[in-house]
């Protein structure tokens, strides 16, 4: 009996793989939804941050998705492939990004400054288009109204995991927000959510 036989009545199993530029925050982020949210439950996900930037991040999933679909018995394209980046240091336009990730068959959950940006939403809606160092800014005078104490931290995410267990609704909030920053020709510029309206679609 095949892999995906056993899954019963032919059903494949979801496999999803999210490649990140970071090694830090984009990974802690979502590994704290998928775990808040139960999701491995219905989904084979991982996370594999610092994998490059841009076009070499997509190169490097593609060839993660070979290898899981491999393990697995399965077809490349039952993988589906997410790549998690941001404008800096880009050196590509976001279309020509964009035509690269689609002929290769990968997603892309983009972020225009920068992943700080999208992290902002779930505090408050907030088009500021500034530095990776002033969005850190803007995001502890947010968690200060929240806790006095509380300051932000690309490598603690702590704050986050509490929050989505103490707030059922931050996560609806922050792709509402973030839906209003999907206009391409403006910066700031969001398509993470995406990633994350997919995510919770398999939430238990």
């Amino acid at each position: 009996m095949s892999k995906n036989r056993e899954k019963g009545e032919g059903e494949k199993p979801i496999v999803i793989l999210i490649g990140t530029e970071g090694r830090q925050t984009e990974p802690q982020y979502f590994n704290v939804v998928i775990n808040r949210k139960r999701i491995r439950q219905r989904a084979n996900v991982k996370v594999i941050g610092a994998l490059g930037q841009h076009k070499q991040l997509i190169d490097e999933i593609v060839i993660l998705r070979a290898n899981k679909a491999r393990d697995l018995g399965l077809v490349e394209s039952d993988v589906e492939c997410w790549a998690v980046c941001d404008k800096d240091t880009m050196t590509c336009s976001l279309s020509e990004l964009q035509e690269y990730a689609r002929s290769k068959g990968v997603l892309l959950a983009f972020s225009n400054p920068c992943f700080e940006l999208f992290i902002l939403q779930h505090l408050t809606r907030s088009a500021h288009n500034g530095s990776v160092r002033e969005l850190e800014v803007k995001i502890t005078t947010e968690l200060k109204k929240i806790n006095r104490g509380l300051s932000y931290n690309k490598s603690d995410l702590t704050w986050f995991d509490q929050m989505v267990d103490s707030d059922p609704q931050v996560l609806e909030r922050a792709i509402q927000n973030s839906s209003h920053l999907e206009d391409p020709d403006n910066t700031p510029y969001l398509t993470v959510h995406h990633l994350l309206i997919r995510l919770l679609e398999m939430s238990t």
